[in-house]
């Protein structure tokens, strides 16, 4: 059987991830243990990753950690990412850890964007 799932879950950085866009972005979790084995992986807004097919996402294992790797970051990665472990017992989340991905300002816009109102 799984044990206290929530109190075990270990998210590396432990607060909210600001990256630039086009960078490398990494976010790690120490998994619980439990009896049977949980699967660990790694979902943004209650849906597996592995469902959206992206070849810039990638989740991985280092020793006990499970790692999520964004490649080549892109503004829509953004989002809340939860790190999860089941078995047939039972299933468990971590915390929801938020990433912000920042584009470069633009110094080009144009005037037509923009409502100027005239003052008397």
């Amino acid at each position: 059987m799984l044990l206290d799932l929530n109190k075990d879950f270990v998210i590396l950085p432990s607060n909210n991830v600001r990256v630039a866009k086009s960078s490398i972005s990494v976010l790690r979790c120490r998994p619980p243990t439990g009896l049977p084995i949980p699967k660990v992986y790694w979902e943004k807004i209650d849906k597996p990753l592995k469902s959206l097919a992206d070849e810039r996402i990638e989740e991985t294992k280092q020793g006990n950690l499970s790692l999520l790797i964004i490649r080549d970051a892109k503004v829509q990665d953004s989002g809340h990412y939860q790190c999860v472990a089941s078995n047939f017992v039972g299933k468990s989340k971590s915390q929801a850890l938020r990433l912000k991905v920042y584009g470069k300002c633009s110094s080009t816009f144009d005037w037509k964007d923009f409502l100027i109102i005239k003052l008397q």
